[in-house]
């Protein structure tokens, strides 16, 4: 299944997410912006086997292009905050199968992807300014 998970990233890169200018290493995906680096990050399942659909969750991060490293960034690598897709776009999932009408799902998840990144970006200022004061690296858009 985990080879259909890649073929799915690939095909999803190049016909949705590049042209919309992120760059991809393996199942994550980034776009350097002025002030942030956009990341999104597909994580499979701990609980995926291979008779059953591969199931992943979306996460989105951000990397503030002027502050250094977080340490450690075990969690979500080379980003400062970020969060599930589900608690940043209202009426989103909490996971996806990969099943079915797979280029459906990559429409979907591109739209999710550019609506995630219109909400962060209109609160930019106040996920950056929680991330300093706090150093926690999850972060909600309330």
């Amino acid at each position: 299944m985990l080879v259909r998970a890649n073929e799915f990233f690939s095909q999803l890169h190049t016909v949705h997410l590049k042209p919309m200018g992120f760059r991809k290493t393996r199942h994550t995906f980034f776009r350097a912006g002025s002030e942030v680096t956009e990341c999104i990050q597909f994580q499979g399942s701990a609980w995926n086997d291979r008779d059953s659909p591969w199931r992943f969750y979306v996460n989105f991060g951000v990397l503030f292009r002027d502050l250094p490293p977080r340490h450690p960034d075990r969690d979500f690598p080379r980003t400062h905050c970020w969060a599930r897709i589900d608690s940043l776009v209202p009426g989103a999932h909490r996971d996806f199968d990969l099943a079915g009408d797979t280029d459906q799902l990559a429409s979907s998840l591109a739209e999710l992807v550019e609506q995630a990144s219109r909400m962060v970006h209109g609160r930019l200022d106040r996920v950056r300014e929680r991330y300093t004061e706090t150093l926690i690296p999850w972060f909600t858009l309330e």
